[in-house]
């Protein structure tokens, strides 16, 4: 909830990045009106990060950032390390803001993507170069599969919503992660 919660606090949101040694572009104002987007964050080269996002041009809002470090320095190293003894050097992604509705229908509900609120994540590269692919490695039995569950399962305690293959066919190949405010009670999703 408190990482939900800097959503509402890009100062206090900065200030974290800050003090955990993230090195950080605030990006303009982006869209408006469903799509206004004014919290995008693209993180720079920085010491405590110790993979790259693949490309390198995402920029989510803040809170999905400050997430996504303690998700990937405490969840996926930790992880990578249990199931193949290296770290991930690279996260490949399908991108962040994209002014859409959900599944990208003429109408409905607007997507957590039309602000920059969220990130999809489609695979993972390991330090000797093997790729870890959400799409290949997911139904299959062995560590990948397992690795891939293990940081499924952790981005569910820093994200409000976690989407993966369990959940529908339109996330067969990425997780999708978001910050989405859910009211005081703080409820998240995690399929």
């Amino acid at each position: 909830m408190k990482l939900v919660a800097l959503r509402d606090d890009l100062n206090q949101c900065e200030t974290l990045l800050k003090e955990a040694g993230i090195h950080y572009q605030r990006l303009p104002s982006r869209g408006g009106a469903e799509c206004l987007a004014n919290d995008l964050i693209k993180t720079l080269p920085s010491e405590p990060l110790v993979s790259k996002l693949t490309p390198p041009n995402v920029a989510p809002a803040c809170s999905v950032v400050a997430a996504y470090v303690v998700w990937e320095q405490q969840i996926v190293q930790t992880a990578a390390l249990e199931f193949f003894q290296q770290p991930v050097t690279g996260i490949e992604h399908y991108g962040s803001y994209n002014c859409r509705r959900m599944y990208g229908q003429a109408s409905g509900r607007w997507s957590q993507h039309a602000t920059g609120n969220a990130i999809d994540i489609a695979g993972f590269i390991l330090k000797n170069g093997e790729r870890i692919s959400i799409k290949r490695d997911w139904k299959n039995a062995g560590q990948k599969s397992n690795f891939l569950k293990a940081i499924r399962d952790g981005a569910c305690d820093v994200y409000a919503t976690v989407l993966s293959p369990e959940y529908n066919a339109a996330h067969a190949d990425h997780f999708h992660f978001d910050q989405a405010q859910r009211g005081k009670t703080g409820w998240g999703v995690c399929r």
